[in-house]
């Protein structure tokens, strides 16, 4: 399922792009609220998790987190292709 990251997306939506990108996702004690958080960042977010909609700090930062993801798997791509490694399928 693909899920395109725009302002608006709901909590649920959030959180499956979370999961998918490696997020840890943790819920707040007594507040209701939950909290992302990824390796290659600096700070974590806070969203409540009563709500449907997902705010734009969790937006924002998911975008950051895909937009990282991307970059690095374009540049393996590229790595290998530069060393001429293909895999060729089995017959």
């Amino acid at each position: 399922m693909n899920v395109t990251l725009h302002q608006g997306c709901n909590l649920q939506q959030a959180l499956q792009v979370a999961r998918r990108h490696g997020v840890n996702i943790e819920a707040v004690r007594r507040t209701g609220e939950i909290r992302f958080r990824h390796a290659t960042q600096t700070r974590t977010v806070r969203c409540n998790g009563r709500r449907k909609d997902a705010s734009r700090a969790v937006v924002a930062f998911l975008r950051q987190v895909v937009d990282r993801d991307e970059r690095r798997w374009q540049s393996i791509v590229v790595n290998l292709s530069s060393r001429g490694s293909t895999v060729e399928p089995k017959t």
